[in-house]
């Protein structure tokens, strides 16, 4: 049974407790990028159907 465990590295715990915990602040950020990102992409496509119904009025 010795054999078994005897070519597994360490496991640093804490370390892997800090990683986790920087991962998933990191995900958070990305997440509030996209929905600022998402919520331009909204206004600017409204402000395109807004020039293009004036551009309708006219021609």
């Amino acid at each position: 049974m010795g054999y078994l465990f005897e070519n597994i590295e360490k496991m640093d715990i804490q370390e892997e407790r800090r990683k986790t915990k920087e991962a998933r602040a990191e995900l958070e950020k990305t997440k509030a990028e996209l929905n600022e990102t998402e919520m331009a992409l909204a206004k600017a496509q409204k402000e395109i159907e807004a020039l293009k119904a004036q551009l309708n009025k006219k021609g």
